[in-house]
């Protein structure tokens, strides 16, 4: 694996059967088919669903629970079944109930596996100092062996025996002092390995184009490195789906902060893939934004008048979106503040009667006060 791990551009959905697969994804196929018989039926299943027609059809309810059993595995380690499952939920022709159930499973990929950030990297540590600390075991006991009984062994007979424990307790310490970089190694291991799962969980997200998945993709975008490398893209076919009428209200309360942070970012006026990216920021705040989104689009509109080399229809767009969060506070203020009576009327002991004694009074004094039930 390579040090620094680069991930694959986002791969949409495959329009035609016969098409190549992505060399990661055959990557990670070659690897799991060298297990021969000792592959899991689960995986199996996944493998020839990937080869299928390069995963595009219609998975049976057999290999769609192998694919969500392939992605709830990433609690287990099975990093490449995990990828192979993402990116195969990512290209098939799901039902509306499979894909409801595959964006929650794809969301807790993206979501550490359901572990926070702290606690994922938590995680990582513990593996990474169990790990370090079986090879310091080993090399403990390789240093005693090589002191108790290579040493006696190799002196024996001979009256001076100088140097040569130094040149057999050399090679024998040198892997005791390499523990911290296999702690080191491991846990780099376990982050590029959680890395590359989520970020093919999330061009799956992508894939779907399904405002299920906007939530986990706003919060995993917050860091930097997943936002340039999928995030960006995989917002862009999300956040259109939003609509005022089925979402606004309806999504988590975290949802329009996150909109917020990303849209405080600095963004390059030349740059056309970051404007593209503000445009859709502002379509989705004016369709579930609310009185917390105001006051970062006032710095906005502040900042793209202030750069006159920020093109008009950002410039237009901040302005219009600004006004409809405010009609849209200023509506909901005036329901909250309606008239109301401040306090219960109060009942009278004697209640307004008509008069059924005489039938010659005049009109107005047709209705007394009466004491009768």
């Amino acid at each position: 694996m390579s040090s620094l791990y680069v991930p694959p551009p986002p791969y949409p959905p495959a329009k035609d059967a016969q098409l190549n697969l992505p060399a990661h994804i055959e990557e990670h196929l070659s690897k799991l088919a060298k297990r021969g018989k000792r592959m899991h039926p689960r995986v199996r299943r996944i493998v020839e669903f990937c080869r299928k027609e390069s995963g595009t059809s219609r998975p049976d309810a057999d290999t769609f629970s192998a694919l969500q059993e392939g992605l709830r595995a990433s609690t287990r380690g099975h990093w490449r079944e995990v990828i192979l499952s993402a990116w195969a939920i990512g290209q098939a022709d799901l039902t509306k109930s499979q894909r409801i159930e595959a964006i929650k499973d794809l969301s807790t990929v993206l979501d550490y596996g359901g572990l926070s950030k702290g606690e994922q990297w938590l995680a990582f540590t513990v593996l990474s100092v169990g790990g370090g600390s079986l090879w310091g075991v080993g090399s403990l006991v390789l240093l005693r062996f090589v002191i108790q009984v290579m040493i006696p062994a190799a002196c024996r007979g001979t009256k001076t025996c100088d140097l040569l424990p130094f040149v057999l307790l050399l090679p024998a310490a040198i892997p005791l002092f390499l523990t911290p970089v296999v702690m080191g190694t491991v846990q780099k291991h376990l982050y590029e390995c959680n890395l590359r799962m989520r970020h093919e969980a999330a061009s799956s997200l992508g894939s779907l184009k399904r405002p299920e998945g906007v939530p986990a993709l706003l919060r995993a975008s917050q860091d930097a490195k997943f936002r340039e490398g999928v995030g960006i893209w995989a917002l862009r076919q999300t956040l259109p789906t939003l609509t005022f009428s089925e979402h606004y209200g309806a999504l988590e309360s975290y949802v329009v902060p996150n909109l917020c942070r990303l849209l405080r970012r600095p963004y390059q006026v030349h740059e056309e893939a970051q404007l593209n990216h503000l445009r859709v920021l502002l379509g989705a705040l004016a369709e579930v934004g609310d009185r917390r989104a105001i006051e970062t689009l006032e710095e906005l509109a502040q900042r793209v008048g202030a750069q006159r080399a920020t093109p008009q229809d950002i410039v237009q767009k901040t302005e219009a979106v600004l006004q409809i969060l405010r009609e849209r506070v200023a509506r909901e203020t005036e329901q909250a503040t309606l008239l109301r009576g401040s306090e219960a009327p109060v009942v009278p002991e004697t209640l307004l009667r008509s008069y059924e004694e005489k039938v010659d009074e005049p009109q107005e004094q047709l209705l007394r006060p009466t004491q009768k039930d």
